[in-house]
């Protein structure tokens, strides 16, 4: 396999584990000097002046704004991991450079205060604010303090932080999950698969305040990616193994104790030092307990008042669905992944005609389809990226049985099906080989295997059979840029990497959009991208997008987001 791919592909397979069902992880001792962190604090540091804060909100606001809130797909509290639920807290204690706005959709300054990009699109040049200091819970005072650089004064977050940060990701020896989201920078993939040094990483730190990113090609969205946790600050004059790491933060929140999962509750309190930023101001709630319990009976706990929200899984959904108390309380909204068929070998017969894919995906009922699964409740998806994200419908090709009559279907045909392993990809494979035989006459020949190798076997092992296979993909941060690249992707869609399927007005389209900073523009260009790729020449079949479903209790403020929540917005209210 080739390694530079290996790590993004192990991303996916996460994915599809959580999808399956969350599992627990082994957890490393917490080392004892996590809890003396006295040496690191400002003994006298002068407290800030708690003075009534104006909070704009469309709330009616209850007094007591304290949230009970369950966590349990979790593989640690560390921003080289953060994914989903866990990712709700990591971006409250240590936010990105920006955070976008839940109703504009534009990416608004949090960490940095500015930023520009040259005309290529390949250098982002960030002006950090100076005025972020790092904090820590003093659990003997019950306090929110300033902490101390090795100079003994105040630590503020630095560029040289950030640089810390992205550079302690991309450690081939660290291991991050998430180091493939940073692959995006100049000698990044290069570094993290030990085919290039950490001083060939193209970040640069000119000053405290400035954030020189270069990126190896054009990107007009990098935005996107900068809201993450991935482009939180480290401190910079600690080591990594350092406990007192787990302590240090400086968002609008701080834990109680230090942030790992071997603590079953995390409890986070407003950050009395936090500087409005307009990308994150002052947050509403005052308190945020979090449960972290891989096996805690979530419909009891919101029963019993335990807890006042819950993202649930599919048999919890299915209970709460056969429970009139809790229905009640069920949110339900679009999810974060979607799923796909792509074809591969479009060079051979029959699918090297287009009206013959088109006739694949003509006779697939999406609503049936969702009926039939057990393992996964969505909606029908009828373009690449979901309507709740483009903002607008996208009118796909319609299901239409009576397409297959006029079709010549008279030759045999022998076709590769590959799916990962998981039970909803095996349920759907099935079902659409049922539904293609019956219409068609043509064998389908299932091929299971392990997600990190599947992809590998459609370039290498599959070549002389028509074929077809489901793929995922995810909104990696808001917005449908991310979703556009890894289709780009030779390890997603390989029949573009082997020559099979290529659209000169595609590929100009998509070099367009890497240049264009205007969103709506960029969005226009996404849209004729999609119209070629599931319409006209039909290379890719969208299936279906996964739901979240929520218990919220009603006197819960809260807007449900598909890539992870933003908690500073949730709010306690009268309802």
């Amino acid at each position: 396999m080739n390694k530079k791919t290996f790590f993004r592909k192990l991303s996916i397979l996460m994915l599809m584990v959580m999808m399956a069902g969350c599992i627990p992880m082994s957890n490393a001792g917490v080392d004892k000097k996590a809890a003396i962190v006295a040496e690191k604090v400002i003994e006298e540091s002068e407290k800030p002046k708690k003075e009534p804060k104006e909070k704009k909100t469309k709330y009616n606001l209850a007094e007591e704004q304290v949230l009970n809130l369950s966590i349990r797909c979790y593989n640690d509290l560390k921003p080289s991991n953060a994914y989903g639920e866990y990712n709700d807290v990591v971006t409250l204690v240590l936010p990105g450079l920006t955070r976008q706005d839940a109703t504009s959709t534009e990416f608004l300054p949090v960490l940095a205060k500015s930023w520009e990009v040259s005309d290529d699109r390949m250098t982002w040049t960030f002006t950090i604010r100076d005025d972020v200091p790092w904090v820590t819970y003093n659990s003997a005072t019950q306090e929110v303090e300033q902490v101390a650089g090795l100079d003994g004064k105040p630590a503020y977050v630095t560029a040289q932080d950030i640089q810390a940060r992205l550079l302690q990701i991309l450690d081939p020896f660290a291991y991050a999950n998430n180091s493939y989201l940073l692959y995006t920078i100049a000698g990044a993939e290069d570094y993290f698969t030990l085919a290039g040094t950490v001083e060939e990483v193209q970040i640069e730190v000119p000053s405290s305040t400035e954030l020189v990113v270069h990126l190896q090609e054009p990107d007009a969205s990098f935005l996107s990616l900068t809201e993450l946790s991935i482009f939180s600050a480290f401190p910079s004059w600690l080591d990594s193994s350092d406990a007192a790491v787990d302590s240090y933060s400086y968002g609008p929140y701080v834990g109680t104790t230090p942030l790992t999962v071997d603590h079953s509750t995390v409890t986070l309190v407003q950050n009395p030092f936090w500087v409005k930023t307009e990308g994150l101001a002052d947050p509403i709630l005052d308190q945020i307990n979090i449960a972290i319990q891989y096996d805690q009976d979530v419909l009891t706990a919101f029963r019993d008042g335990e807890i006042d929200a819950v993202s649930l899984n599919e048999d919890e959904y299915q209970e709460v669905l056969e429970d009139d108390t809790l229905a009640q309380y069920l949110v339900n909204a679009p999810g974060d992944f979607g799923i796909y068929v792509l074809f591969n070998n479009t060079n051979l017969e029959p699918i090297n005609d287009v009206e013959v894919r088109h006739a694949m995906a003509s006779v697939i009922n999406r609503d049936t389809l969702l009926t039939g699964q057990e393992m996964i409740s969505g909606s029908a998806l009828q373009g690449f990226i979901p309507d709740s994200i483009r903002g607008a419908s996208f009118e796909g090709i319609p299901y239409n049985p009576e397409v297959s009559s006029t079709l010549d279907t008279q030759s045999s045909a022998a076709f590769d099906l590959l799916y990962n392993s998981y039970s909803v990809n095996r349920d759907i494979a099935q079902d659409l080989s049922d539904v293609w035989k019956g219409e068609f006459g043509w064998d389908f020949y299932p091929f299971a295997e392990e997600y990190a190798y599947f992809l590998d076997d459609l370039q290498r092992i599959y070549t002389q059979f028509p074929g077809v296979y489901l793929l995922t993909f995810t909104l990696e941060a808001n917005g449908q840029e991310n979703m556009w690249k890894y289709l780009r992707d030779g390890s997603s869609f390989v029949d573009i990497v082997k020559g099979n399927w290529s659209n000169e007005e595609f590929n100009s389209l998509y070099d367009q959009a890497q240049m264009e900073l205007d969103g709506e523009k960029r969005a226009e260009l996404y849209d004729r991208m999609e119209e070629i790729l599931v319409n006209e020449d039909v290379v890719i079949i969208p299936l279906l997008w996964k739901q979240q479903h929520w218990l919220i209790r009603s006197d819960v403020g809260a807007e449900i987001r598909p890539v992870f929540q933003q908690l500073e917005n949730w709010a306690r209210i009268v309802p």
